[in-house]
């Protein structure tokens, strides 16, 4: 299986998406993941869940630098999360090197974004006339060295609901896990979290994934191989926001019986600043709102 993700389809920004592989490592380097041409976005790679054999090394390629991550599989744990912060502008590469007998089954989230001028200084990447000039309005760069700024995107949620099912799937088929989530009008549906037995009932590599189907159009947005996922004590945290409808699949070629999958999501309305960020059309309140408080330079600048 190869990387599921594409982040030119991230829209509702910024997004935070999983991915669990399983692949053969090679003494060259097994290809786990490529991302590349993903221009205007940038990707952080959030956290990584990896469960690879002790002669085995992740290696993680970020931009035109080799080997920014080389991780040992003898000083692993077991599929904890660990939490990291790797930027990229221009790719993002993920190898397994190792023996050509061993598997390397990896997980992790990438955070998906447009930069804000508070992102570029955070990492360093240059700004332009017009975004120095927020800087500037905004005291960002003086305010980035004296640690007082927090940035925009803390989310709140007037709901949060978790489904807990056991699923049965016929061989070839797929099994919705819980309700298909139908968003109301004005609203968005998160995905926060999700987990299952990643070892249940002697299942194999890329054999059963969960997926999931977001709005109308972006099907399998994500497709997790659940035998690379980080088990039941171990959940997958993740940003997935809907605004039409999401739905969680349990897919299976062999076919399961009774396999455990939960997940997270939580609801509440779409705020002023989300909507500028997402291009989705304001109210004459709402513009009333967004001028008042400035926000349309608010988002740009990425700062509160």
């Amino acid at each position: 299986m190869t990387a599921i993700i594409d982040p030119n389809h991230t829209r509702y920004f910024p997004e935070i998406l999983p991915e669990a592989i399983s692949v053969t490592a090679s003494t060259s380097g097994t290809n786990v993941a490529s991302y590349s041409a993903f221009s205007p976005y940038i990707i952080v790679m959030d956290s990584l869940f990896t469960d690879v054999a002790e002669d085995v090394v992740l290696r993680v390629d970020q931009d035109s630098s080799y080997g920014t991550l080389e991780s040992e599989g003898t000083g692993r744990s077991d599929r904890e999360e660990v939490k990291l912060e790797i930027p990229c502008v221009s790719s993002l590469d993920l190898w397994a090197v190792g023996a050509a007998t061993e598997k390397a089954y990896s997980a992790y989230t990438l955070k998906i974004t447009k930069p804000t001028v508070f992102d570029k200084l955070k990492y360093g990447y240059p700004l332009s006339s017009e975004e120095q000039a927020l800087a500037e309005m905004f005291g960002i760069q003086n305010r980035f060295k004296a640690g007082l700024l927090s940035q925009v995107g803390t989310p709140m949620f007037q709901k949060i609901y978790e489904v807990v099912k056991l699923v049965t799937v016929a061989a070839g088929g797929n099994t919705r896990v819980g309700p298909l989530i139908n968003i109301k009008s004005g609203q968005k549906a998160v995905l926060l979290s999700i987990g299952t037995n990643s070892v249940f009932g002697g299942l194999t590599a890329n054999d059963t994934y969960i997926t999931v189907n977001r709005d109308i159009s972006d099907k399998s947005y994500v497709k997790l191989d659940t035998f690379a996922m980080p088990g039941l004590n171990h959940d997958m945290n993740c940003y997935i926001p809907g605004i039409d409808r999401l739905e969680i699949l349990l897919e299976s070629t062999t076919g399961v019986t009774s396999m455990p999958v939960r997940y997270r999501y939580g609801i509440s309305n779409i705020t002023v600043l989300e909507k500028i960020k997402w291009g989705i059309g304001l109210s004459a309140s709402e513009i009333a709102i967004a001028t008042e408080l400035d926000l349309y330079n608010l988002v740009s600048a990425g700062v509160m």
